[in-house]
């Protein structure tokens, strides 16, 4: 929880209570009603926490990850250290992705994308398709870095009328909260992945996510859940 957290950080920092709410201008039975849960910081304050204290924002909301961010230097360090590899793992996957995306020097308005798989958007319906079909066309405008993309068909009726049975969408790699906020995303929990809106309570560090289609309920998230990336295009039915 927050408040555990918040208590965590405090104490590796070997601040009390007023000088750990100093810096951020907060009073310390503001602090300490933080860390009996009382209530939960705001989103202007966790946004404080993470400016002065360099705390890792997605480790403070769930408890996964560093505590802190890297400074500057530790990264500069960290790419001496490591920029041949680095370089070669990159130019290694961004042969991968390209060997998957097929390009048409006839056609060269188009990614002609991979389908990778499915995704669900409620109960499992019956597909009626040409599962021969193994790329799709996408305009380059829509487009423009087909490599962290990912092309899945969905499964279900749960995001009707926008999103319908049997349609692809073009899921952009995230996996940041915050930015996903709001939007589409896909979602793996413990039953798979899901296509829902996201709605991020930074206040109340909570997640859930809604289908459009009335019919089915809203799925409440818990800290083993992962965010995959969020909808950036749909393909209707082909």
């Amino acid at each position: 929880m927050v408040k555990e957290r918040v208590k965590e950080l405090r104490k590796h920092l070997g601040l009390t209570q007023e000088k750990f709410g100093l810096k951020m201008e907060t009073k310390q039975s503001i602090v300490a009603e933080w860390e009996r849960g009382r209530f939960i910081p705001s989103l202007e304050s966790m946004q404080n926490i993470v400016k002065y204290y360099g705390v890792n924002l997605h480790w403070l909301l769930t408890g996964q990850g560093p505590m802190f961010l890297p400074t500057l230097s530790e990264m500069y360090q960290k790419v001496d250290l490591t920029q041949k590899v680095f370089n070669f793992i990159r130019n290694e996957l961004s042969l991968l992705e390209e060997d998957n995306i097929i390009k048409d020097p006839e056609n060269d308005d188009f990614w002609f994308m991979p389908i990778t798989g499915e995704i669900a958007a409620g109960d499992p319906l019956p597909f009626n398709y040409d599962k021969s079909i193994r790329h799709i066309a996408v305009s380059k405008k829509e487009i423009s870095n087909p490599t962290i993309c990912d092309v899945l068909r969905v499964n279900g009726n749960s995001m009707e009328p926008k999103i319908e049975h049997s349609d692809l969408v073009v899921i952009k790699r995230e996996d940041d909260w915050w930015l996903c906020h709001e939007k589409i995303v896909a979602v793996r929990t413990a039953d798979g992945l899901t296509l829902k809106k996201l709605v991020v309570d930074f206040v109340k560090n909570s997640a859930c996510l809604f289908p459009i289609n009335p019919k089915y309920q809203p799925i409440f998230l818990d800290e083993d859940c992962q965010i995959c990336g969020s909808l950036i295009y749909i393909i209707r039915k082909c």
